[in-house]
């Protein structure tokens, strides 16, 4: 399937054919399971500690289960959960892939390694090795709209936690029945219809409706004299996000008036 293919039945929900498996968009049905996993899915290997930054995706998520095990920690239930999104964009039984005759490992080297897993699909047996999953786990993400991280930006950066005004009394109660109602309330339409919707289709439903409210509240706040945006409008456009061309950078000028060092203008 050619790239311009899989954008189309990604756009309209349709189930997408690899490796000789159809993945189907996950539905709002499914959305506590799904975000119980979704951390899991985009978890940034560059950022893991040695060895398991030096792993495919699917043998770094087993390895640390198997360590936190091994130390008597417990294990951090990683590679189940990768597992269950999986099972959930196949329509398969996640705990049959739990099953040790699924998963064929070589033992034979200091660290365990998954040489394939077998899923069971409509009654057909196929195999999937460590490195088909990583084109899995791509296309799993841009059917539900989950962002992955891109391992070549700097880990540092990238996990670098939001500047906020202080710390705040107040933190969000997560409720699932709450997201839905005020996403139906604001698309009029009844909470019962979104349970249809696919999860890419409410993120990208819910994005929209922040970024319509981000938009109007700081064009608003520009427009009436009070308030300016020293490095521009932080939400640009109601149609399209907005990025940081900083990506955690400096300007020079910046640095210099931080250092006292000002140019022959006084600037």
């Amino acid at each position: 399937m050619d790239k311009t293919e899989r954008i189309r039945k990604i756009r309209t929900g349709e189930p997408i054919e690899a490796f000789g498996l159809l993945f189907y968009p996950i539905s709002m049905w499914h959305y506590e399971e799904y975000m119980a996993c979704a951390d899991t899915w985009k978890m940034r290997l560059s950022a893991l500690p040695y060895p398991y930054c030096t792993m495919d995706y699917m043998n770094a998520m087993l390895a640390m289960d198997m360590d936190a095990a091994q130390n008597q920690k417990g294990t951090n239930g990683y590679f189940a959960r990768v597992l269950k999104l999986f099972s959930l964009a196949t329509k398969t039984d996640g705990n049959e892939l739990l099953q040790a005759d699924r998963i064929s490992i070589n033992r034979n080297g200091k660290i365990p390694l998954i040489e394939q897993m077998t899923v069971i699909q409509n009654g057909k047996s196929t195999t999937v090795t460590p490195g088909q999953f990583a084109a899995i786990r791509r296309i799993v993400a841009e059917q539900n709209g989950l962002e992955l991280p891109d391992e070549a930006d700097n880990a540092d950066l990238a996990e670098q936690p939001r500047l906020t005004a202080g710390d705040s009394r107040f933190k969000e109660k997560f409720n699932m029945d709450d997201m839905i109602s005020s996403v139906a309330y604001l698309s009029h339409v009844r909470d019962v219809e979104i349970l249809d919707w696919t999860v890419r289709e409410f993120e990208n439903r819910r994005r929209a409706i922040d970024r319509d409210k981000h938009y109007m509240l700081y064009a608003s706040a520009e427009l009436s004299g009070m308030v300016k945006f020293p490095d521009g409008n932080p939400a640009q456009s109601w149609l399209l996000d907005t990025i940081d061309t900083h990506k955690g950078t400096v300007p020079l000028s910046k640095i210099a008036q931080n250092m006292g060092i000002q140019n022959k203008k006084g600037e």
